[in-house]
């Protein structure tokens, strides 16, 4: 192909070829349908799953080391919990140090309307386990 064919020019056989073209916006239009088909989420069942690979950086107030734990949450619009889950806890980490805490977090969703799907909202929170209660790191 001839570097005025990628332009919109002249063609190898000598045609003048257009910007686009019938075949160009027949393919633009397939590429359109074919997201649109990705992207729409179906009502039914649903897995999440997390990898939690490590954390660094993890200060509590007025501490040098905490217990962090990840918690994962799954509200609707409404702000209901659909399902939840977290890591186990790691003790005495330091605030340079990085923890490798590679878990999987399986969260199951289970008979969710297509607005559900589409609507959910997770949130992840690192909290500072203590015995009686937990401060928020981030």
């Amino acid at each position: 192909m001839t570097r005025s064919a990628v332009e919109g020019g002249e063609g190898e056989d000598g045609e003048e070829k257009g910007e686009g073209g019938e075949d160009g916006a027949k393919e633009e239009e397939e590429e359109a349908s074919a997201g649109a088909k990705v992207g729409s989420m179906k009502a039914g069942d649903y897995t999440v799953h997390i990898l939690v690979q490590n954390a660094r950086q993890l200060v509590a107030d007025g501490d040098d080391t905490c217990d962090p734990v990840v918690e994962f949450n799954i509200n609707n619009a409404e702000g209901a919990s659909m399902a939840a889950g977290k890591t186990k806890k790691k003790s005495d980490v330091s605030r340079s140090a990085t923890v490798k805490i590679n878990e999987h977090i399986f969260l199951e969703l289970k008979d969710l309307t297509t607005q559900e799907a589409q609507n959910y909202i997770m949130k992840m929170t690192v909290k500072h386990q203590g015995f009686f209660m937990s401060d928020l790191i981030g």
